[in-house]
């Protein structure tokens, strides 16, 4: 068996209009068999009714990306921060898209061709104080 991941997501009803939703992964370990990887939750305003299936994949993508790479400041200078990316999926990042800073107005930033490998790290510039991932985009997938 191929490198895979293995996602099961629970949907449920929220307050009213509102989705909320459990994610297990899993991934095919060396010994060809499903290793749990961990849980994600989400939350988003639109009803389950309404939801199709890109707007699934990139609600499942924002929750997963966010419970499995990290992001945090690793150095501040005047006006830029180096951000300390953190990998725990069992692939190699190939572009990180992190919201830079805090605000809903805030712009995405993507940082392609990375080839952050699974347990491993990277040091990225930007010219903000915090981020937080928006999404990731996976080698081989």
């Amino acid at each position: 068996m191929s490198a895979a991941l293995f996602i099961k997501v629970v949907l449920s009803d929220g307050k009213t209009g509102e989705t909320r939703g459990r994610i297990m992964v899993s991934y095919s370990s060396a010994a060809d068999q499903w290793a749990p990887l961990g849980k994600a939750r989400f939350q988003d305003t639109g009803s389950v009714d309404v939801l199709d299936g890109k707007a699934m994949s990139q609600i499942i993508d924002r929750a997963v990306g966010a419970a499995f790479v990290t992001v945090k400041p690793a150095k501040r200078t005047v006006g830029s921060t180096t951000l300390k990316v953190d990998n725990h999926l069992p692939f190699t990042l190939a572009t990180v898209a992190v919201k830079a800073g805090n605000s809903a107005g805030s712009p995405t930033v993507p940082f392609h061709g990375l080839g952050v490998g699974p347990a491993r790290s990277a040091l990225l510039p930007i010219q903000a104080a915090t981020a937080t991932i928006e999404r990731v985009e996976l080698n081989g997938l």
